[in-house]
């Protein structure tokens, strides 16, 4: 069911809690974020703003990273496999019952 705003009542929600952690204290992230756990779940989410030395220990190297890609016909976007080969069936159908059989598929 849609609730109306007014159903909330005058209460406003606090806002999420932004972290500032320092380089020492950000050494080990996971460790970090166990130590503001209890303070976040407050909230069910929370802010970490790493330092500015920080650098992630895994970084993608842009000139090896690849994506396979794959060529998409957009008249068939919408359309699902079953319903295309039934189409296909009776267009075929349709052209050998008028004396021109399909000789390929579209």
């Amino acid at each position: 069911p849609k609730r109306n705003i007014e159903s909330f009542g005058e209460t406003v929600p606090s806002e999420a809690p932004t972290f500032y952690p320092s380089a020492v204290e950000f050494e080990n992230p996971l460790r970090y974020i166990q130590s503001i756990r209890e303070q976040s779940e407050r909230y069910g989410i929370c802010c970490i703003v790493p330092p500015p030395s920080w650098q992630p220990p895994f970084v993608l190297d842009r000139n090896k990273l690849k994506f396979p890609t794959r060529v998409q016909k957009t008249n068939e976007l919408l359309v699902r496999r079953v319903q295309r080969l039934q189409f296909m069936k009776e267009l075929a159908e349709f052209w050998d019952a008028a004396g021109s059989p399909m000789s390929r598929i579209p």
